[in-house]
């Protein structure tokens, strides 16, 4: 009976995972052809893509450099396949310029699989701190975790430092129990190379430092040792993944400490309060649901009462993520994607120890539990993947734009936040977009267009605006304003969303156009467009 129990239990984990891999997949097209539906994903790939014209140089360190060089990888590897398909030169860079839908793919599914694996890891963490049923709870809590799902369909580098910090967390807790060199070594390679992701993971070092000050057993001399090549394999490693930090020094401090300040003074003039209470009424409670979020603060109330040292070292850096983003007014809700594993577990081992006490009457309890205190995220995660496997509305306006207005007609649209060149194409993959650069030059008209509007009455044939419950996407000049209500009239609406629900929560400082509460309210990705065209 016991080894059928066993052979049974060897299915949970890879069950585990392919559910994780399933919600983290499905939908990972969103709003491409689009390819600015998440802004930061450009902005890593022109990165990427830069290098292939030899200039090692990444010139930005907003961001740390790992994951641009590791994108070149991976598109190397792409672009080679594509060549023995017998793709011409002139093939791929017309791919690259007009039809890059495939390198955004590329990127996303490089995150999600960052994503799957750390269930895997973080299974790993439970049980090594706790048991094999915590691991289980924990890994299953963290495969619906909305927040985590619905970032590791982006290729960006929120879960993919995530998944190297809790790999770096991993090799300090056994070298907490069973110090050696090898365990200090792969402890030093994840943490260099989760802070060559994102810097945010520098507070693994505390970690680190908080291991060898609660060491009895070793003398002074060897615990100096330790940490110090430890601190220098794990600057080694970060300089591998960022090496123009010291060959560019000026840039990346420059970059740095602007970075540094934006964090600190908010984003886009957006103040929404400090991130202290910010996270902990909205980013954590939405991010994981509230149930999931309230029994996690049980589970470490119970941790930190059962194994003191290991839970202060394992959430250690966790809370450091939290302290640090909570000084300050840019809060955007990812920023709290590196608490999420720490606090699954921490609802797993509440979780467990709920089922304990009912284990004699109810000894099949554990996992209806798991799932009845799961049952909120995942239902926000199949409503967030059948959104995301939905056309954006910016396709399905820009589709409708190509197929019904003539290229001689020019379009007008203010400039709204995020409302970039490429945001409306004309026809397929021909990069004439609706916007006023291009159509300035298609009616010859002079520049600034927009003074010509205002001043000389030089007025397009249509203007498209845009609304959206992300407040800074719906300003627009006075004078626009006016001239719709003279001499335009409304022709077509592209709606997607009450912009007067208040069951709609969005994260107001980010550009992305999908709520963190409300998701059955909606019917697709993307703000509201109206269409107006000049009266005869």
């Amino acid at each position: 009976m016991q080894q059928n129990s066993e052979q049974n239990s060897k299915w949970i984990l890879p069950l585990i995972l392919c559910i994780g891999g399933v919600v983290r997949l499905w939908g990972i097209h969103f709003g491409l052809p689009h390819t600015d539906c998440r802004p930061d994903e450009t902005t890593l790939i022109q990165i990427a893509l830069g290098f292939f014209q030899g200039d090692w140089n990444p010139h930005f360190f907003n961001y740390p450099s790992f994951y641009p060089y590791s994108l070149f990888v991976l598109y190397s590897g792409y672009f080679q396949l594509r060549d023995w398909g017998g793709a011409s030169p002139e093939d791929l860079l017309f791919e690259i310029t007009w039809t890059p839908t495939n390198l955004y793919l590329i990127s996303r599914l490089f995150s999600a699989t960052a994503g799957i694996l750390t269930l895997w890891i973080l299974f790993r963490l439970a049980r090594l701190l706790e048991n094999q049923k915590v691991a289980w709870v924990s890994a299953f809590y963290l495969s619906f975790c909305y927040l985590h799902v619905r970032d590791s369909h982006f290729g960006t580098t929120d879960i993919l430092m995530t998944f190297w910090s809790y790999c770096a967390l991993y090799q300090l807790l056994q070298y907490q129990q069973k110090p050696s060199f090898r365990l200090l070594f792969w402890s030093s390679f994840f943490t260099g190379i989760a802070l060559s992701t994102k810097y945010g993971a520098v507070f693994l070092f505390l970690s680190m430092v908080a291991i060898v000050a609660t060491q009895r057993d070793r003398s002074f001399r060897l615990k100096g040792k330790d940490l110090s090549l430890y601190l220098l394999l794990s600057l080694f490693f970060f300089l591998v993944g960022t090496p123009y930090a010291l060959f560019d020094w000026n840039q990346f401090s420059s970059d740095f400490l602007d970075e540094m300040q934006h964090l600190s003074e908010g984003h886009h003039q957006i103040i929404l309060g400090k991130g202290f209470g910010y996270h902990l009424r909205y980013s954590l409670p939405y991010g994981m649901t509230w149930t999931l979020f309230l029994l996690s603060l049980v589970g470490i109330v119970i941790h930190f009462r059962t194994s003191f040292r290991k839970a202060f070292v394992f959430y250690l850096f966790p809370c450091c993520v939290y302290l640090s983003a909570g000084k300050g007014y840019t809060v955007f809700i990812r920023y709290m994607i590196p608490l999420l594993p720490a606090l699954c577990l921490s609802a797993g081992i509440a979780t467990v120890a709920l089922s304990n006490c009912f284990q004699l009457r109810f000894p099949r309890l554990l996992p209806i539990l798991a799932c009845l205190f799961l049952s909120p995220s995942i239902t926000q995660v199949i409503l967030l993947d059948k959104i995301l496997s939905q056309p954006d509305n910016r396709v399905i306006c820009a589709d409708w734009i190509d197929q019904n207005i003539p290229e001689s007609q020019s379009i007008y649209q203010p400039n709204f936040f995020i409302s970039q060149k490429n945001q409306f194409s004309r026809s397929s993959f021909k990069q004439n977009y609706v916007n006023v650069n291009i159509h300035a030059q298609v009616q010859n008209l002079p520049t600034p267009w927009e003074d010509s509007l205002r001043v000389r009455q030089i007025l397009p044939d249509y203007i498209l605006m845009q609304q959206s419950p992300v407040l800074q996407s719906n300003s627009c000049p006075e004078w626009v304003t006016l001239f719709l209500k003279k001499q335009y009239r409304l022709i077509r609406s592209f709606e997607v969303v009450d912009i007067k629900n208040s069951e709609l929560w969005y994260d107001q400082q980010d550009a992305f156009y999908l709520p963190l509460l409300g998701l059955s309210q909606i019917t697709r990705s993307g703000p509201n467009f109206y269409l107006y065209q000049k009266k005869k």
